[in-house]
């Protein structure tokens, strides 16, 4: 595990709070220099520790809602099947669980492939593959690159990041997306193509990358960013922050207290997805926290409180090898695939 110091983390829990922030802004927040930042800024990007890439609309990426699967695979056979299922066209992420499947992955089925084809035909086909049982992502409440890792900042700390945001990335309209994908207009995709490669760049870069003028790459930008569909965001693996034991619970709740679950649990500090899927679960929610307290904390205490629970099922993660597109070494993380999106 590489090892990042408080500076290191702070810098990195800033970063999620505002992603495209100038230098000068997170050194003010910090406390530190601005030549500090910088290098350190540097560092975790050159050791693979921290990437600042974007978010992006399923409905850019991809026609359709993605799913969740849950694998079962012969015996001796679960890091050769994970590492198929990484290679996979539309394969966001895949975690090696403990529990009652031996992998968890969301897909984003390719354009030129449904959701049924990759469960029915593709999935099964793995050689170790024993069986595939999915269910259909209807809606988010949070998605994992809303996540800030507590903790790791002082309270006048954060309170200085929204605006420091404000001011370095034009905010959508309120009320969800601003625009549809088809609105978009050719130049606008080709600078989402760069954000999900390097969420922090500058108008310049821009300009330079397209061959525009800086006004031109100027407006393209906020087009974009204004837009709802692209969204900067920090690409860290928890445990380089402090929270290196993953999960994912499998949710049944009644009904009518679905609404409620899918707002309180977007606001729980632990939760790093929250979706409501079609299937044999009413919601799936994959988080981290610090350890087998903190876990044990978040099923008995943050759970166990909500009355409209009828049924719960945790997994453990034993090994990430793909998060938001990016393969997952021991190391770190390692360059994104399968991220370009159509202009």
């Amino acid at each position: 595990m590489e090892h990042i110091d408080d500076v290191d983390a702070a810098l990195i829990a800033a970063l999620q709070h505002a992603p495209r922030a100038p230098v000068g802004g997170l050194a003010e927040v910090l406390g530190a220099s601005a030549s500090t930042v910088s290098r350190r800024l540097a560092g975790l990007r050159g050791r693979g520790v921290m990437r600042v890439s974007a978010s992006v609309s399923w409905s850019l990426r991809r026609t359709g809602h993605p799913v969740f699967a849950w694998i079962s695979c012969e015996p001796g056979s679960v890091r050769t099947v994970a590492a198929a299922l990484s290679a996979l066209p539309g394969m966001q992420s895949v975690f090696v669980l403990a529990g009652s499947a031996d992998i968890q992955c969301l897909a984003h089925p390719t354009q030129d492939m449904d959701a049924a084809a990759l469960v029915l035909d593709v999935m099964p086909q793995i050689a170790g593959v024993a069986r595939v049982e999915s269910t259909l992502i209807l809606a988010t409440s949070t998605r994992s690159s809303e996540w800030r890792a507590p903790g790791l900042l002082t309270e006048a700390q954060t309170a200085q990041l929204p605006a420091l945001r404000r001011a370095s990335e034009p905010a959508a309209p309120a009320g969800g997306e601003g625009r549809g994908p088809h609105e978009l207009r050719p130049i606008e995709l080709r600078v989402a193509n760069l954000l999900v490669q390097d969420g922090r760049m500058s108008v310049n870069d821009i300009a330079a990358a397209l061959e525009v003028t800086r006004t031109t790459a100027r407006r393209a930008l906020e087009g974009v960013l204004t837009s709802g569909l692209v969204r900067p965001r920090v690409d860290v693996e928890p445990r380089f922050l402090g929270f290196p034991l993953g999960f994912s619970a499998s949710i049944r709740s009644r009904p009518s207290a679905l609404a409620e679950l899918l707002e309180e649990l977007a606001g729980n500090v632990h939760a790093r997805m929250v979706a409501m899927t079609a299937g044999s679960s009413s919601l799936v929610v994959q988080g981290n926290v610090r350890d087998e307290a903190g876990l044990r904390s978040f099923i008995s205490d943050d759970l166990g409180a909500h009355p409209g629970i009828t049924d719960l099922s945790v997994s453990v993660v034993l090994q990430t090898v793909k998060r938001n597109w990016r393969p997952i070494s021991s190391e770190g993380l390692t360059e994104a695939t399968d991220l370009r999106l159509p202009e």
